[in-house]
């Protein structure tokens, strides 16, 4: 799209092109406006007083332009610079990114303004460059195609055009970097001059105004003129220079000098505190020099920006945060030391082609390599590679960019960090290792080197075990990976027995699975959580072992059984550590799982009908909500990860409370976007399940055996015809047909009352093929089965499945003696230059709508995305063919697709219109119940201040997860950019879980101590009364929180993060709606409180006399 608005710019004189038009079905829709501009700089805005401060300011542009898209949601410049040393630049950014646009009428020149247009960003654009310009070619480049992403060193003059700056990267510019022109990392306001005639002046405010961020600068009294000593003084190189050195002067004597000095960085970073030491030190002098410091720092992270004349109160507000919670126990680096002995707090940095962000540690699951090095726990950091807005997205330009010139670019500077590191402050973070769950996700391991205390990256790797055999640098860097899966702890087993795996004609039938007592899957069981759990499977990391352990009737105590094909590297470690345990889960079908069930046989009829019935029960949660319950509901599996007890606050009376309404909204939206955009349709007489192997080879080619037990129901063995898969799966023959049967040999009195249950036992005997690997090239690793005994999901046409024999992979040239970590580093650039899985799927559903999935395109596509897979562990990139690269696509992939007429097509326009959140609005709800009941005013003060200091930790995490209160407490991401639905879903199943976790732990933590010492008080339900009682009553509210708020004025914007958007007549001074879950975290004693009888006698006594506003308030 970039490429096309600069082939059809139109550049000369002062002609604006002003039209608002949202295109008709099938065509583009056109700019709202284009207009030309005179001046442009780039800064930031300072406060008091208001200022735009431009770190680079030119008026020496031959061409220049800003558009603006609605249809695709998009604002454009391109410039043209009179510097021959300067390339070509294009900025586009979302007008969801757009915080703020003023306006400013300058001078007069007859019929035209002169118009100041400064325009503030949430985050940097993606920026541009022209690659004719940065490297000249021999062979001419394909028409209209000359841009390719770009970053800030493609317009430093400090560095060479075809060279890359061969210095570790940092949050704040240094060394060369320092030279950049335009730090669009840090400079996130931009200001374009332009000569309009008073229509299109005020068509172009219009338009502004649509986007509710415009500011009129005579109101707003911004100052576009700057000060030159001002403008010198902060951006000079120098001056940015000095951040990092003043940083270690004033914390080197700190007990948390490099958490300080991480933090501040890390603000700075996030935009949130101006890059200059003056600020910096005005921060410094609000937080205090001591053990709170850290903890007050990491608080403002919930903040947009933190101005000059906000930072004592906004640094007393995050101290009130850690008054609120003093008496917990912490480290030197203000962690709490109550965590989970499975648990850690990790540092997280992402880079951008334009940014280095530096996130403050959230708790996560630790691996063995982390627990192996416990003491240097604080030097590990996890480091992520990304665009400004999610996931690199790297298409044929980037990558053809990349080839004839790998020391520039977007990639270039992932190199640069795998190869010389990161420094933050006094360390400097190098490359550990990158495994295949890594690769996939764009992140890796680094870590600070301390050689005095033995701690270097070439002893840690050495320590993980002997990689030496492996000579495909792919394998290597698997294989390394596996250390740092994320896992619990076990035990350390001293008996190990290797046992043979079963082979035939060539395939093995024991891939991956060998054997554990039934006590140490308990164990295991445990140590995930659930105590209460008898798993007849669980998926390890043990050493250089990978796999699944399934329960053996004849192993006791910690006896473990491993086969050759579990061997992964050999290794010292002994530690056993769990990641998942089987379980029963429903089945549900997807996309693809339809597509070739509708190929196979399965009339279209049935999806359509399975799909209208879910949308009626989800639409109708609220009315049926009693069958949450049941575990074949559609909302169960959302509504038991909810933070809140739904069940429990609908039977005591809360039905109406705003805050269980917004959560059950959130898991309806979500359960209508999967079906809409995914086709997730469960299927009732199904199940998703572990498969194992035949230990006792009883089961025939073709039978597996499949006993499930539901959460409250009754074991079951299923027998009959089944259709079973797994996922992903593209080619016909991945879906395939098995007799599930019963046998003496799986009866309690053999397995001693743990027969095999929620897995799926696959043959042993000799067949034509192993049945796991017919469906998607599956093994017994930990791969999970879709099982099907729903007689209308039955296919009626069996299809020969595809040959999943990897390609050869690319080893290390011979005169090379092993792997190195350069060649890792290497490898780890090509995996995210040659990521396309996801594309070649995309590709695939788009094909076998318009063509058949048996086309031979669509065959072709299903092996290419099978090559995609097994690329991590051979090395060989995949390449999609000109005639397979789509340019038609249907109305469920695109907008302006044709209609399909086939299945997916069909299930996707019978949700309409297009599922959206939409929190309740309104007053609150205000309980009568509660609202009567008397609490001490010692009580409504400490709630005061502890929900003032729980909302300022609720707005951080609403901030840097980008969810609104709703979700958080739904356990939900509702984002309506789909693309980033799947790293928002792991988000809410990782960090956002373990961090509302910490918080609801935190708060009802100090609520216990705060009751436990006051005399011969024990019962929390009165401090929970008190928490509701503050956040509801709006003169507790008055009286007891907003004494504590005026700092939190303005600290979120409402319309990002809130379930409810300020009204459009409220103005800027208004503070933002108060957060309303706070009671909450006491909802089990608040439901006891209202069902208790004392209170229902008091209820019936006062309820009317409530109503007519005769009972004082307390």
């Amino acid at each position: 799209m970039a490429e096309e608005f600069l082939n059809s710019m139109q550049f000369g004189g002062n002609h604006a092109d002003f039209r608002i038009h949202t295109g008709g079905a099938g065509e583009k829709p056109k700019d709202a406006f284009r207009i030309p501009i005179n001046t442009f700089g780039i800064g930031f805005i300072r406060s008091p007083p208001t200022q735009f401060v431009p770190g680079y300011h030119t008026e020496s542009l031959e061409r220049a332009q800003l558009s603006l898209n609605f249809g695709k949601q998009e604002m454009f410049f391109k410039a043209k610079f009179d510097d021959d040393d300067v390339p070509v630049l294009l900025c586009s950014s979302k007008l969801c990114d757009i915080e703020k646009v003023i306006c400013n009428n300058d001078q007069r020149s007859g019929d035209f303004k002169h118009v100041t247009l400064t325009v503030t960003f949430s985050r940097p654009p993606q920026i541009k460059a022209d690659w004719k310009f940065l490297y000249p070619r021999d062979e001419p480049l394909p028409p209209g195609v000359h841009l390719r992403r770009a970053t800030e060193d493609d317009w430093n003059l400090a560095i060479p055009k075809d060279e890359h700056c061969f210095q570790p990267l940092s949050p704040v510019p240094s060394g060369d970097r320092q030279y950049a022109r335009m730090k669009f990392g840090h400079w996130k306001t931009f200001q374009f001059t332009a000569v309009l005639d008073k229509r299109t002046r005020d068509s172009v405010l219009h338009t502004l105004d649509r986007l509710r961020t415009l500011e009129r600068g005579e109101e707003a009294r911004t100052t576009v003129d700057f000060d030159q000593a001002v403008y010198l003084s902060l951006t000079s190189p120098s001056t940015i220079n000095s951040i990092a050195e003043f940083l270690r002067r004033e914390y080197e004597e700190h007990p948390n000098s490099f958490e300080c000095q991480y933090l501040f960085l890390g603000l700075i970073s996030h935009g949130i505190l101006l890059p200059h030491v003056d600020s910096v030190a005005n921060l410094k002098h609000f937080v205090h020099f001591s053990y709170n410091a850290p903890r007050v720092l990491r608080t403002l992270f919930r903040l947009e920006y933190l101005g000059e004349n906000q930072m004592e109160q906004q640094v007393k507000s995050a101290e009130a945060v850690h008054v609120t919670q003093a008496g917990h126990s912490t480290n030197d680096a203000g962690f709490p030391t109550d965590l989970p002995s499975d648990r850690i707090f990790m540092r997280r940095v992402h880079v951008t082609p334009t940014r280095v962000l530096l996130f403050p540690a959230t708790i996560e699951t630790s691996n063995r390599v982390i627990r192996r090095w416990k003491e240097f726990q604080d030097n590990f950091l996890r480091v992520s590679f990304g665009d400004e807005d999610g996931k690199l997205r790297v298409n044929m330009l980037l990558q053809r960019s990349d080839d004839d010139n790998p020391r520039t670019g977007v990639l270039a500077r992932i190199r640069i960090a795998l190869e010389e590191g990161i420094q933050i402050g006094p360390r400097r973070y190098v490359f550990l290792a990158a495994g295949e769950s890594q690769l996939k996700e764009h992140s890796c391991w680094m870590i600070y080197e301390e050689p005095d205390r033995g701690f270097t990256a070439d002893i840690v790797r050495e320590n993980m075990g002997d990689f030496g055999h492996i000579r495909v640098v792919a394998k290597y860097a698997s294989r390394m990976g596996l250390c740092f899966s994320a896992t619990r702890k076990v035990c350390d087993i001293s008996l190990i027995t290797d046992i043979e795996d079963i082979r035939h004609d060539g395939y093995n039938y024991t891939d991956g699975v060998g054997n554990c007592s039934a006590e140490l899957a308990d164990l295991c069981a445990k140590a995930l959580g659930n105590a209460t759990a008898t798993p007849s499977a669980v998926q390890i990391r043990m050493g250089g072992y990978k796999g699944v352990l399934s329960v053996h009737p004849h192993l006791v105590s910690t006896q473990v059984s491993v086969r050759p094909s579990m061997r992964k590297f050999a290794s010292d470690s002994i530690e056993l550590g769990v990641m998942k345990i089987s379980t029963h889960s429903h089945a549900h079908l997807n996309r693809q799982a339809i597509s070739l069930l509708s190929h196979l046989g399965v009339p279209d009829e049935v999806f359509v009908r399975m799909m209208t019935i879910q949308i009626e029960n989800i639409k109708n949660i609220e009315r049926h909500i009693h069958r949450l319950d049941d575990s074949k509901h559609e909302a169960r599996k959302l509504y038991k990860s909810s933070e809140l007890p739904i069940l429990q606050m609908l039977k005591a009376g809360f039905a109406r409370e705003h805050l269980l309404r917004n959560v059950l909204k959130c898991i309806e939206c979500q359960l209508l976007q999967d079906l809409k955009y995914r086709a997730r349709i469960q299927v009732n007489d199904g199940a998703f399940l572990m498969g194992i192997a035949d230990e006792f080879s009883v089961l025939k080619p073709g039978e597996i055996y499949c006993a499930i037990h539901p959460p409250g129901g009754k074991r079951r063995v299923i027998t009959g015809q089944c259709t079973i898969f797994r996922n992903p799966c593209l080619h016909p023959g991945d879906i395939q047909l098995a007799t599930a049967v019963d046998h003496d040999m799986f009866s309690p009195q053999f397995w001693q009352g743990r027969q095999p249950t929620n897995v799926v036992v696959f043959s042993t005997q000799p067949g034509e093929r192993n049945l796991p690997n017919k469906l998607s090239g599956g093994d017994l690793d930990g791969d999970f089965f879709t099982v099907l005994w729903d007689p209308e999901l039955q296919i009626e046409d069996l299809e020969e499945p595809m040959d999943y024999t990897p390609v050869d992979p690319i080893e290390i040239p011979e005169e090379q003696d092993s792997v190195d970590v350069e060649d890792i580093c290497e490898f780890f650039v090509e995996f995210m230059k040659s990521d396309v899985l996801g594309l070649v799927s995309h590709i695939h559903e788009a094909k076998s709508d318009e063509l058949d999935p048996s086309h031979p395109y669509c065959l072709e596509l299903a092996q290419l995305a099978s090559n995609a897979v097994d690329f991590t562990k051979t090395g060989v990139p995949v390449k999609i063919p000109l005639h397979l690269q789509n340019n038609i696509a249907p109305d469920f992939q695109r907008e302006d697709g044709y209609i399909s007429p086939k299945v997916l097509g069909q299930l996707f326009r019978l949700i309409e219109p297009p599922p959206e959140y939409s929190p309740i609005s309104g007053s609150q709800h205000i309980d009568l119940r509660l609202r009567i009941l008397k609490v001490p005013a010692l009580y409504l003060q400490d709630a005061g201040k502890a929900k003032h200091a729980y909302d300022i930790e609720l707005e951080g995490l609403m901030r840097r997860h980008s969810m609104c209160e709703a979700e958080l407490w739904a356990g939900v991401s509702i984002s309506g950019d789909r693309k980033k639905r799947r790293e928002r879903d792991s988000a809410v199943r990782g960090p956002v879980k373990e961090a509302m976790e910490a918080l609801r732990r935190t708060y009802r933590n100090h609520a216990r101590r705060f009751v436990k010492a006051q005399p011969g008080d024990e019962d929390m339900k009165k401090w929970a009364i008190a928490a509701y009682q503050v956040t509801h009553e709006v003169e507790r509210t008055a009286q007891y929180v907003n004494i504590h708020n005026e700092s939190r004025r303005g600290s979120t914007p409402g319309s990002m993060y809130s379930d409810e958007g300020l009204h459009e007549e409220q103005d800027a001074e208004v503070p933002r709606r108060q957060l309303i879950s706070f009671p909450w975290v006491w909802a089990i004693e608040l439901c006891h409180a209202v069902t208790d009888d004392i209170i229902k006698e008091e209820e019936e006594e006062d309820d009317a006399a409530l109503l007519q506003g005769q009972v004082e308030d307390v």
